[in-house]
């Protein structure tokens, strides 16, 4: 018999088709999974709103001109990362089939995407930090 924690897992594992004629059945923890994905998206790009409105910005995209490089780095490591961690989630995908294959191309390209724009993004802030000592001659 299983126990009250066993019984509530299981419910969240087992696959429920999505409406009357349902053409896709989806267990409710990717359901909870993408949902946490896109409120911690929402939480991060609030707190940057808030930051950059500290820092005299008028609005999400609108920035001072002497910033604009910052964002034109971040858009490049962007794309660097989607170059990179892209071709691997496919490689990865390619062993499965339909719904499958796209939810591990999305799963395995974020897993490989993410740490590669923040290693990124790291290397270029200690880049910047030391390129601005030697211009101060520290």
């Amino acid at each position: 018999m299983p126990t009250s924690v066993q019984a509530r897992v299981s419910l969240i594992e087992q696959p429920h088709p999505l409406g009357q004629e349902a053409l896709l059945e989806l267990a409710p923890y990717y359901l909870l999974q993408h949902l946490s994905t896109l409120v911690g998206v929402i939480v991060l790009v609030a707190a940057y709103r808030a930051w950059a409105r500290r820092g005299g910005s008028e609005g999400l995209l609108l920035f001072k001109p002497e910033d604009r490089w910052r964002y034109v780095s971040l858009a490049s490591l962007l794309l660097l990362s989607a170059a990179i961690a892209i071709p691997l989630g496919a490689a990865a995908a390619q062993a499965f089939e339909g719904y499958e294959a796209v939810r591990v191309f999305v799963f395995r390209t974020a897993v490989y995407g993410a740490p590669l724009f923040i290693a990124l993004s790291v290397i270029v802030a200690m880049i910047i930090k030391r390129s601005d000592a030697a211009w101060s001659g520290r």
